[in-house]
Order: C-alpha cells, then structure tokens, then sequence
C-alpha cells in the first residue's frame, strides 16, 4: 500500500495551435467576415491549469501553491525539492524531482498523527507502536478519507522516493522507565519492518521520528 505509519491523474498534456492563414490576397468576402468576427463576442476558452490542487486545512506546500500556480505544464512535470507538510504533524519531503502536472494533493497525499500516505486507500491496516493510542495507520477514520483510485507505477508522479517527518512521537502516558527507554529501538524495528522504509532517526525529547521510503 501507499501507507507509511506505526513510527514506523494523470491528465494528457496538450497544446492549441493557433491557425494562420496563408499570406494570400484577401478578398472583399474575406475582409467582410474579418470585420463581422472582430465584431461579433466570441467566447475566449478559459486557459487550463495543470498546477496541483490543495485546499485541506493545515495543508501546505514548498515551494508554494502560488508559485507552483505560476509555473508552466512542463516546469510543473520537473519540479524540485517539494514538499508538503501538515502543520504539527508531518512532512514528505520528495529526494528527486517530481511531476506534480494535474496532481490532486487532497487526494493522494494524508498526513495524520503518526501516518503519512500517497495514492493509499488506506484498505490495509496494521497497529501502532504501542498499540491504541500510539501512532496508527490503517484506522476506519481514515478509510474515510481517502477514495479508490489508481496508483501511477513505481517511478512516476509522486511515487517516487522521498523523506518522511512526524511530530509529536511518544510512548503511551504512564509507561513505564523501562518502556519509554526502550520505546526509540521500538521504533525503529517497526519502521525498518515497513516494506520499503528505512529507519534514519528518531528523538524521544522532541518526538520526532524520521525515515525514508522507496515509494508509494
């Protein structure tokens, strides 16, 4: 799946050509007909905009929707160092390039507490680190958010590898010395058991826990 938890479409580009006519000699016919379509309110065809949509709350980007929004279809098929981050809870940040051209982040892209997901419907689930109350993937909440749609393959659009960033990682309230000084080592067995993630760290004073995966 697309999931990342427990500590641990594609739109075809295409281009209007304008039409020109063959320098030939204009007749009066055609000199009318130009007068009559300068004349006449011919509807202008809205421009298309290929640049990613997000309007999540807490949800935002680097670089920014308003930058992205000014980029053409084919800066937005290369772009680098993006990211998108939930405000307080986490960060994907994108090793390489990424084709973000028509992309719907509210869709593919979920960022709870201890679970980070790209093109995930998030059908299949596994317990958190501790349990209930610790980082989770996979709850019914979240089956929610996320609707079934297809994943583009390994290697295009945002499955790509990339670094994941969560906030606010801790032991349950009221365990034990022992469990909370054993819980980092917890952490990271469970995240290099995530097929495709990599454990790279993980501070049990600031709660942050950091680990790179190979795709989506």
């Amino acid at each position: 799946g697309g999931d990342k938890g427990a500590e641990p479409e594609e739109r075809s580009r295409s281009r209007s050509r304008s039409r020109s006519r063959s320098p030939d000699v204009v007749s009066e016919d055609d000199a009318d007909n130009s007068v009559n379509s300068v004349n006449s309110a011919s509807p202008v065809e809205p421009s298309v905009s290929w640049a990613p949509k997000l309007s999540k709350a807490g949800y935002y980007t680097t670089p920014s929707l308003e930058e992205l929004n000014g980029y053409s279809a084919n800066e937005l098929s290369n772009v680098e160092g993006f990211s998108i981050t939930r405000s307080g809870v986490g960060t994907i940040r994108w090793n390489g390039p990424v084709d973000l051209a028509g992309v719907d982040l509210d869709r593919t892209v979920v960022l709870e507490q201890g679970y980070a997901s790209v093109y995930d419907d998030c059908e299949e689930g596994e317990g958190g680190v501790d349990g209930e109350s610790d980082p989770y993937w996979g709850e019914e909440e979240l089956k929610e958010k996320v609707t079934r749609f297809s994943k583009p393959p390994r290697g295009e659009k945002l499955n790509v590898p990339a670094t994941v960033t969560m906030h606010g990682i801790f032991p349950k309230a009221g365990s034990s010395a022992q469990r909370v000084r054993a819980y980092p080592a917890k952490v990271e067995s469970r995240t290099n058991a995530l097929q495709g993630a990599t454990f790279l760290s993980y501070s049990l004073s600031t709660g942050d826990w950091v680990f790179a995966t190979e795709g989506w």
